[in-house]
């Protein structure tokens, strides 16, 4: 967890070895109880079964916990998916898993965030959420702070929810603002119609952004590797080309994506580069001061001492 001012003796890398210590032994136990349930299958799917689990529990110890929180995000965001290709989940989906700027629900700016309803949308953001995530993670990590703290999955955790309310936010603002205008010329028209539908939106394509333009910032002589190009590009000249797009986007009203959320996340980033951890660690010195909990991490190192 995140801690507040240290316990004497106490370091990052002592917290970060008694979690890890801790993953060890809850991995061992899982493997135990893999072990036993395979017990009595034949050889085969019980040695290919026993193997899955080891690749499986290695590939999760050896990764960051950043990384981690990745794959709990895209594992959410898969679950989210599979709801919406159930028809009986079709109106709950719409009425709580998307956006609409107009519908008076303020809960859909967070969980619209999880929500992807096209495959391909939901390939493209879980691939690029683990690639730039970790970059972000490495960034958060090296931050420099005076307080305890044995994992970033909390601080990235809080970065992400944040970029992806901002761009949400940013997304219904500007939509709002633009049908408040329409409806008041359309009002002045004689015979005019019924006011324009604005669109739901939905995805984490804004949160995801914050990361890119962050990780831009955080290591600007990076290379990117993009889909439709066989070579690399500067992270800063990508990175420019795509607000460039969503801005010319904005400007020609295009609508297939939303760019307005794009530019909100993309901003985003950037403050946070410059202003986040110095933010998260005020944060965490005040919730230290009012609540001075003992970090669970001191308590497995009192164990071993």
């Amino acid at each position: 967890m995140a801690h507040g001012r240290g316990v004497e003796g106490l370091n990052n890398k002592i917290l970060v070895r008694a979690r890890t210590m801790e993953l060890v032994n809850k991995l061992e136990r899982w493997g135990h109880a893999v072990a036993q349930f395979t017990a009595s299958l034949p050889a085969i799917p019980r040695s290919t079964i026993r193997e899955a689990y080891i690749t499986a529990a290695n590939k999760f110890l050896n990764a960051s916990d950043t990384v981690r929180a990745c794959w709990g995000i895209c594992a959410l965001n898969g679950a989210v998916f599979i709801a919406w290709q159930v028809p009986r989940l079709a109106g709950f989906m719409v009425g709580n898993f998307a956006h609409y700027p107009l519908s008076g629900r303020a809960r859909t700016l967070l969980t619209s965030v999880f929500s992807h309803h096209s495959l391909l949308h939901l390939l493209f953001n879980s691939m690029a959420l683990l690639s730039f995530g970790a970059a972000v993670g490495v960034f958060l990590d090296r931050s420099p702070s005076d307080l305890l703290e044995s994992t970033t999955k909390y601080h990235f955790l809080a970065m992400f929810i944040s970029a992806g309310l901002v761009s949400s936010l940013a997304s219904h603002m500007v939509k709002v603002r633009v049908y408040d205008r329409v409806v008041a010329n359309l009002s002045k028209l004689p015979g005019s119609g019924a006011p324009p539908f604005i669109r739901g939106s939905l995805g984490a394509s804004g949160a995801i952004y914050a990361c890119v333009t962050l990780t831009a910032m955080a290591y600007p002589d990076t290379q990117i590797s993009l889909l439709f190009l066989p070579w690399g590009v500067p992270i800063r000249l990508g990175v420019g080309a795509m607000m460039t797009l969503d801005l010319v986007g904005i400007i020609r009203g295009w609508r297939m994506f939303d760019h307005i959320a794009h530019l909100g996340g993309a901003l985003f980033g950037i403050w946070y580069y410059l202003y986040g951890p110095a933010l998260w660690a005020r944060s965490r010195a005040i919730a230290s001061y009012l609540f001075g909990t003992k970090p669970k991490e001191a308590k497995i190192v009192e164990e071993w001492t």
